[in-house]
C-alpha cells in the first residue's frame, strides 16, 4: 500500500480507474488522451494541486515523456520511450522504492514551486531549463 503523500501519483492513479470503470460500465471506452485530460481536470476540482503530468504516469505503462505547448487549455501529450532489454534489466536492478515515512503533498510543492518561478527565482529557472534539456536530449 503507498500511503497518502507518497508523491508517486496515486490520486491520479485512483482518479483515472475510477473514470474508466465508469465509462466502461457505461459503455464508452476513453482513450488514454481523454482519460489524461478527465483526471486534471478532476484533480482541479478536488484542489489536489498535483502535477500537470501526474497522471500519465500512471495511466501510461513503461517509460515516457510527457510534454505540452505553453498555454490554456493545456493540452498533454506523450511518447512512449523504447528501452532495450539491458537498460530494462538494469532498471529492474537498480531501482529501489524506499517509503521514508515523510509526506510529499503534491499541493504544497506545487505551490512553492510556482511562487519561486513567478518570482524569477535563479535556482527554479535553471532548474527548469535542466530538466526541459534533459528531456528533450532523452
Amino acid at each position: 500500500m503507498l500511503p497518502t503523500g507518497s508523491g508517486l501519483g496515486t490520486s491520479s492513479i485512483l482518479v483515472g480507474t475510477v473514470l474508466a470503470a465508469l465509462g466502461r460500465a457505461c459503455g464508452r471506452a476513453y482513450s488514454v488522451c481523454a482519460l489524461n485530460h478527465a483526471v486534471l481536470e478532476v484533480e482541479q476540482l478536488m484542489d489536489v494541486g498535483g502535477g500537470w503530468q501526474d497522471q500519465v504516469g500512471g495511466l501510461v505503462g513503461g517509460a515516457k515523456r510527457a510534454y505540452s505547448a505553453p498555454g490554456l487549455p493545456l493540452r498533454v501529450k506523450y511518447e512512449t520511450l523504447p528501452l532495450c532489454p539491458a537498460v530494462r534489466a538494469r532498471w529492474e536492478r537498480h531501482l529501489l522504492l524506499i517509503y521514508t515515512g515523510r509526506a510529499r503533498l503534491a499541493s504544497n510543492i506545487v505551490r512553492s514551486v510556482v511562487r519561486r518561478y513567478y518570482a524569477q527565482s535563479p535556482e527554479v529557472l535553471v532548474t527548469l531549463q535542466g530538466l526541459v534539456h534533459g528531456a528533450r536530449s532523452a
